[in-house]
């Protein structure tokens, strides 16, 4: 598969489309426009985007944070530290290892997913889910088991066990179908 290395990537009113694996040593930024890679995207710099999206069909891996505003990132993996986006969505089809988030969109993880803080409208995963705190405007709904340390969310539907290592949760309406343990206190209503 070809493999492509560029210093940095500076677009306006463009899309970038890449087959292969792509390395961005250097900072990205983009104006009305998307970045695009069939194949793994690793960016080594720090990444600002207005009115665009990051497209990878493997492997993204961001060393330094993103920030997102009018668009998109979608993957299938991710492995990034701190993402912001604004008017926008994070789709992850496969497992997401984040730092924080901070979106008021939706986050959706397909695997399982590991993060220290999320702030977004909604976050879905359909595995397991590892974070810090996790705050949404709307909802929370995992799929599988919890080790989370704190969720405050409207509503909030945990499939598998739930281990809120000693924090709290606060929700209107809370469904978790197996076991709730290391909850220091529960507000729900």
């Amino acid at each position: 598969m070809q493999r492509r290395t560029l210093e940095n990537l500076i677009l306006e009113n463009e899309d970038y489309f890449f087959t292969g694996h792509l390395i961005i040593e250097g900072e990205v930024i983009i104006c009305n426009g998307n970045i695009i890679v069939a194949g793994n995207l690793s960016i080594y710099g720090n990444v600002s985007i207005i009115n665009g999206s990051v497209i990878v069909s493997e492997t993204l891996s961001l060393t330094s944070p993103i920030e997102v505003k009018g668009g998109d990132i979608a993957c299938k993996t991710i492995n990034a530290t701190d993402i912001s986006i604004t008017d926008g969505d994070i789709y992850v089809h496969g497992i997401a290892c984040f730092s924080d988030i901070k979106s008021d969109g939706n986050v959706e993880v397909g695997e399982d997913s590991y993060a220290s803080n999320i702030l977004c409208f909604n976050y879905l995963v359909s595995g397991n889910n590892y974070s810090g705190s996790i705050i949404t405007t709307q909802d929370v709904y995992i799929l599988g088991d919890n080790s989370s340390d704190s969720i405050k969310a409207r509503d909030v539907l945990i499939v598998g066990y739930s281990d809120f290592n000693g924090n709290e949760l606060i929700a209107k309406c809370f469904e978790c179908r197996k076991r709730i343990i290391n909850c220091s206190s529960m507000s729900v209503g």
